[in-house]
């Protein structure tokens, strides 16, 4: 299992980042361990799992909205458009959408625990 630490130093997205990642393991640890149980033929608890699993995807949709809505605010300005390939709060840098999820992503590396 590999989950991302949180820290009130982080930015917005990289802590929504996080928890939508964190779910997401859970949810794919809960799948390998159904397929156990299935395979053990011990399947009394599986449909408790699968519910379980159930309401963390709806979780992990929602954490995963608020990662884009995070992402998104830092692409737009006070009037609230979007410039693409413009970054109005990086004193002059210039960096797409995609390019601030990548960003995101490459700094959240550094939470990542074992």
């Amino acid at each position: 299992m590999c989950m991302m630490e949180v820290h009130a130093r982080q930015r917005r997205d990289t802590m929504a980042q996080a928890m939508a990642h964190n779910t997401k393991t859970v949810i794919s640890d809960l799948e390998m361990l159904i397929k156990l149980l299935e395979a053990r033929k011990d399947t009394e608890d599986v449909p408790e799992f699968e519910h379980a699993m159930d309401h963390l995807r709806h979780a992990y949709a929602g954490l995963l909205g608020l990662f884009g809505e995070a992402v998104a605010r830092l692409e737009e300005d006070p009037e609230g458009h979007v410039h693409h390939g413009e970054h109005p709060h990086n004193e002059g840098t210039e960096r797409s959408f995609v390019e601030e999820i990548d960003r995101a992503a490459r700094t959240a590396r550094v939470y990542e625990t074992r």
